[in-house]
């Protein structure tokens, strides 16, 4: 029996090239061609879980697809949290949701926005109970909640 390999989100980030980036990122492990793509990059593949540094790109290009599927391929319509909610969760990226306005805070369970966020921002870092956090949604922040990530988990350079 085969040791179930996981993907090494540093060692990938480290590549360089977006396009090999995000084949790398999106490639189905259990796909039986993926075994020629394992053999060629040993080193983005080990038998353990990495949850830190998760290419930006990949996330941006899949919720694309996603937008693009549920516009019906005009793009008009703005990105969606919950788009971007299901690529992550695709990926396995840990996330928390927050909750920006009063209505969202009282009906639901999310955390509440701490105070020191004065606005929503991609990328914009903040604490949270002792941990640095990251906004990882799009640019135009829900007026209900928003989706960050611990620093670590996104390379926002890649």
């Amino acid at each position: 029996m085969e040791a179930k390999l996981y993907k090494n989100w540093p060692a990938i980030c480290k590549l360089g090239d977006p396009l090999l980036v995000f084949l790398l990122a999106t490639l189905d492990m259990a796909n039986k061609s993926a075994s020629r793509l394992l053999a060629a990059f040993p080193e983005c593949f080990i038998d353990k879980e990495v949850q830190e540094q998760f290419p930006w790109s990949v996330i941006n290009r899949e919720v694309d697809r996603e937008v693009a599927k549920d516009t019906g391929g005009d793009g008009q319509k703005p990105y969606s949290l919950p788009l971007c909610q299901i690529v992550l969760e695709r990926f396995h990226v840990p996330y928390i949701m927050f909750a920006v306005s009063i209505d969202a805070l009282r009906d639901s369970a999310w955390e509440p926005l701490p105070s020191s966020v004065l606005y929503c921002q991609l990328g914009l870092q903040f604490d949270w109970n002792g941990r640095k956090m990251v906004i990882i949604n799009n640019d135009d922040c829900s007026d209900d909640f928003i989706l960050a990530t611990s620093v670590g988990c996104i390379n926002f350079e890649v």
